[in-house]
């Protein structure tokens, strides 16, 4: 049984596919699906787990979990992994080593061909990190596609595409989008037109850090209240997040979907719809869209030229997506079933192209059809490898034939090793490994096996997939600039530390000279000068070394690509030793010092609020009690109202329980405003006017009242109340016996 594998690295799932026996499909690698998170755990025993198995242990064991580790490669600042600094590239490595050793068990072989995909801008400085990546992995001999292309052979391998026909591939996925305008070519591979368009952070990542700041705004300050030292908190903290992911996905199918929040301090829901994670995300979601028109116009292209634009990566099934790509560009969107493993299906194919099977289209033509890679094969060193492939009648317009004396025989595909080289990371998995039978030599057995140089025919273009032996320890011997590549194996116990940054200097081979580079940093070796072994890619552009090659993509034949990559970061990368890329719930000392000072201030600021609330109590009861306790007087009763006590020691009482007197009636001043009339006119006023209101009170007159016992009274301000404002005389009805009681009011008593 021989297949041939490819794999889908992606910054938050990563998905595999082979293609054998004509079949291509997706080989399951998770427990739920599948594509597993691009996650890695450290056992304390210092092997690596990952996908699923990984992804358990990210709420309890947060400090020994690696993601995202992909949007970091190239960053000279290591991440950390159970107190351990690790470059990007070694993470990525461990996943693909994961990855290629579930695919071994489950097929009992290893394949004869593994095609890696990336984002269409990545220069040659990150693409060679990831050649070493999969040095490392024990995979010396690899095929690098890029990520808009495998999508676009795999969707050319499920519905018809015309020779010559233009499509846009929209790719967004878990941590960046990438925006490309490919052109079908006769042989069945796809030429990229103009400049890539990308942003390098933004994807399903960035929107699940949208929805879980929602959550925090909606709890408004809950958050500022935990500990970020407490486990339990970092652990609920985590827990959140992976709820706030699986709700935004929710969203796709559903209008509205419950976060549960279940925080030390706070256990509630939070309800999101589908409206408000719209609103959220619609910003950079144009960004994208804007992208993808620089991508046209980079190609001279009018959208109305375009005949599909292809979604893939897991973000793209937001419906919100794909109405906005048609909307403003005004193109029908083509939506794959499986989005997230459209690109591992392609690289599939690219992989089994390279080790030379005939792969066609969907409803090509019977019939042969010249052997073509879309991509160029990244060799492990430039020992002779064999070539593979069948070439072609002639070669493309535009394009130089290959020299008969560089063109390397048709010889043995060399199978891929099955454990990793001396010094290669352990794995949990390496035993069930080894135990596997392999299904062909070791590459260096296959490499001495091959057989000598034949010439191609006269003007065909061979299509070379290099595939030198494996060095010990994953290590690529590349010649200084200038120097005749040799075969001669130099032993290195490990793979050589990555570059702290690109070297001065480090560019892609020119159309002329090889450049010299410019003090390149210690432990780095750049790209030979010369043309790679293999000859001319097919279809696909000039010959490696010949004017207007360019190895970051590959472009129209004879037309030179932008200087540029066209590649336009959201935010410039950190500095080095200042990234701030730490696992979810996690801060810095410097944020925690930040942090607890904050906590402390807000902790004496309670103090202090409440010792004021206490003291305002405290006097506001004094005053209630002090305001209850004093004497009251005539002047603060309303009219109707009965009394005990004499007129400035008083007491209000109800009329219905015995009283000594009765405030029937305030007569305000004549002149409130003159000066002081003297205590006796106003008696003599106030009792005429005093008489007379109770008359109009009582239905009764003074003598009658007098008769019964009820002395009608003026009550005159003195020369300090008038002075003081109190002007009025306050008509009284007491009784004429001093200390007798009476019940009932004279109000109508007649």
């Amino acid at each position: 049984m021989t297949y041939h594998l490819g794999i889908d690295l992606g910054t938050t799932y990563t998905a595999a596919a082979t293609h054998e026996a004509g079949r291509i499909e997706v080989v399951p690698l998770g427990d739920r699906g599948p594509s597993i998170p691009s996650v890695l755990y450290m056992r304390p025993d210092g092997n690596i787990v990952a996908g699923d198995a990984a992804n358990r242990h990210s709420v309890s064991e947060p400090e020994r979990i690696a993601r995202e580790f992909k949007r970091r490669l190239g960053d000279p600042t290591p991440i950390q992994l159970a107190g351990v600094a690790t470059p990007p590239e070694v993470l990525t490595g461990h996943l693909l080593r994961w990855v290629y050793d579930t695919v071994v068990r489950a097929k009992g072989v290893a394949p004869l061909k593994v095609a890696l995909t990336h984002p269409a801008n990545w220069g040659p400085y990150k693409r060679d990190l990831l050649v070493r990546a999969a040095e490392a992995a024990g995979l010396a001999d690899v095929t690098l596609a890029t990520e808009p292309q495998a999508a676009a052979i795999s969707y050319a391998n499920q519905e018809r595409v015309e020779p010559g026909e233009v499509i846009a591939v929209y790719d967004l996925g878990g941590g960046t989008f990438d925006a490309a305008i490919l052109r079908k070519e006769g042989d069945g591979g796809f030429t990229i037109l103009g400049t890539p368009e990308g942003i390098e952070r933004l994807g399903g990542i960035d929107f699940d850090a949208a929805v879980f700041a929602h959550v925090s705004q909606s709890l408004e300050g809950v958050f500022d209240e935990l500990d970020p030292e407490d486990e339990a908190t970092v652990s609920a903290v985590a827990r959140l997040r992976q709820e706030c992911t699986a709700a935004k996905e929710a969203l796709s199918l559903d209008s509205e979907a419950v976060i549960p929040v279940l925080l030390p301090t706070t256990q509630t829901e939070v309800r999101t719809t589908r409206a408000e994670l719209e609103d959220m995300i619609r910003g950079p979601l144009m960004e994208t869209v804007s992208a993808m028109e620089r991508a046209l116009r980079s190609a001279s292209l009018e959208p109305a030229q375009v005949a599909h634009i292809l979604l893939v990566g897991g973000s793209s099934r937001i419906p919100m997506v794909a109405q906005l790509v048609s909307s403003q560009l005004g193109r029908p969107v083509a939506v794959d079933a499986h989005p997230k493993h459209a690109i591992a299906l392609g690289a599939a194919i690219v992989a089994a192209r390279a080790g030379g099977v005939q792969v066609g289209d969907a409803h090509a033509a019977t019939g042969p059809a010249p052997v073509t890679a879309p991509v160029p094969v990244i060799a492990a060193s430039p020992a002779a490898p064999p070539a593979h492939g069948v070439a072609p009648s002639s070669p493309p317009a535009g394009m130089a034939p290959a020299a008969a004396a560089s063109a390397p025989a048709h010889g043995t595909i060399p199978a891929t090793p099955t454990s990793p080289p001396v010094g290669a990371p352990a794995y949990a998995s390496d035993p069930a490994v080894a135990a596997v039978p392999a299904g062909a030599a070791p590459p260096a057995a296959a490499a001495a096996a091959s057989t000598g140089p034949v010439d191609p025919a006269p003007g065909a273009s061979v299509f070379g997939a290099s595939s030198a032996a494996a060095r010990p320890g994953g290590h690529i011997e590349v010649p200084a600039p200038g120097a005749t590549p040799t075969a001669t194996a130099r032993p290195t116990p490990n793979l050589p530390p990555p570059p702290a940054s690109p070297p001065a200097g480090y560019t892609p081979p020119a159309p002329a000279a090889p450049p010299a580079p410019a003090s390149p940093a210690a432990g780095y070796s750049p790209p030979p000068a010369g043309p790679p072994s293999g000859g001319a890619l097919s279809g696909q552009g000039p010959v490696a070394g010949s004017p207007g090659f360019d190895p970051t993509f590959d472009a129209v034949p004879n037309e030179v690509p932008p200087p540029s990559l066209g590649y336009r970061q959201a935010s410039a990368p950190p500095p080095p030793g200042t990234s701030t890329d730490l696992p979810p719930g996690y801060l810095t000392h410097d944020q925690k010092d930040r942090v607890q000072r904050k906590q402390n201030r807000r902790g004496h600021l309670r103090i202090v609020v409440v010792l004021l609330v206490l003291v305002v109590a405290i006097l506001a009861t004094i005053a209630l009690t002090n305001k209850k306790n004093a004497p009251k007087s005539l002047i603060s009763l309303q009219e109707g109202q009965c009394f005990t006590g004499d007129a400035n020691d008083l007491k209000v009482v109800a009329c219905q329980q015995p009283h000594v007197g009765e405030l029937f009636k305030i007569v305000p001043a004549a002149d409130a405003k003159g000066a002081y009339p003297g205590e006796q006119k106003l008696i003599e006023s106030g009792r005429l006017s005093c008489a007379q209101a109770f008359e109009a009170y009582s239905g009764a007159t003074v003598e009658a009242a007098s008769q019964n016992e009820i002395k009608v009274s003026p009550n005159v301000p003195t020369q300090a109340m008038w002075d003081d404002g109190n002007t009025s005389t306050y008509c009284t009805a007491t009784s004429t016996t001093d200390g007798k009681l009476f019940p009932g009011t004279v109000r109508k008593a007649g």
